[in-house]
């Protein structure tokens, strides 16, 4: 679903068990223990929320109840029309609904947001075992703000340091250079349909493979980790088994 061109939306979203969740953390369920009941879990993909959320970061999301809805809340959300599951800021709060824009995106989406579509505000982001607080209210949206700003800046400076960038990633001194636990590493995932494949430093997701393009999408500066050149595969022996979330 888009909701403009120039947006960029997550496919959807499925909610997670806690169990599953505390497995994809890397954080096993101590005897005796149980996560907080009422918190959901979803996986994140996409683009629309960076740099705040990234690729696979597993994300807890709090339930509103009787709480309000403020201006700089990261909420999830159903799309209308019984659209996907999705993940924004608050841009603004009314009686009855709600304006929400991705940290990434130039505009507001097209949509009101009810309080019936709204499943919850994200509260936390697991990347690995590191849990990260999610802002909210008047810090989220100071965080919003700054985000946008910087994109703004960032699409400006674009078409002088672009060429710049690719240049010095055309060279490939700073892979050549990288000591071998930092080296770029491919994760190919056993998913039914189009090739699903991450490209890894350390534990940080820094690209993933676009199956519909045919190639692959790097976050900058990683391509300077990176170089020009292919990027060799992994057989499907050596295949990780898909992670146990969903999209959002």
């Amino acid at each position: 679903m888009s909701a403009a061109a120039n947006n960029r939306l997550g496919p959807g979203a499925a909610i997670v068990s806690p169990a599953a969740a505390l497995a994809a953390a890397g954080r096993p369920r101590a005897a005796g223990s149980s996560p907080a009941a009422d918190l959901l879990w979803c996986a994140h993909i996409g683009t629309s929320m960076n740099p705040t959320l990234a690729a696979q970061d597993l994300l807890e999301v709090a339930p509103y109840r009787d709480r309000a809805v403020r201006s700089g809340d990261v909420i999830l959300f159903r799309a209308p029309d019984a659209g996907p599951l999705m993940v924004h800021r608050v841009l603004a709060a009314g009686q009855g609904a709600v304006v929400t824009q991705g940290d990434n995106n130039r505009r507001p989406d097209p949509w009101p947001v009810t309080r019936e579509q709204i499943l919850g505000r994200v509260v936390a982001a697991w990347r690995g075992d590191r849990r990260r607080a999610i802002a909210g209210g008047n810090a989220g949206e100071a965080v919003g703000m700054a985000m946008r700003a910087l994109n703004r800046l960032d699409r400006l400076a674009r078409p002088w340091l672009h060429p710049l960038y690719r240049g010095l990633a055309d060279l490939d001194l700073l892979r050549r250079l990288l000591p071998a636990r930092l080296a770029p590493r491919v994760i190919r995932y056993r998913t039914p349909g189009p090739r699903r494949e991450q490209l890894l430093v350390g534990q940080r997701v820094i690209g993933r493979f676009d199956a519909a393009g045919g190639s692959w999408i790097i976050r900058r500066p990683f391509r300077l980790w990176v170089g020009r050149g292919p990027l060799a595969t992994p057989p499907p022996t050596a295949a990780a088994d898909d992670p146990p979330a969903a999209n959002c």
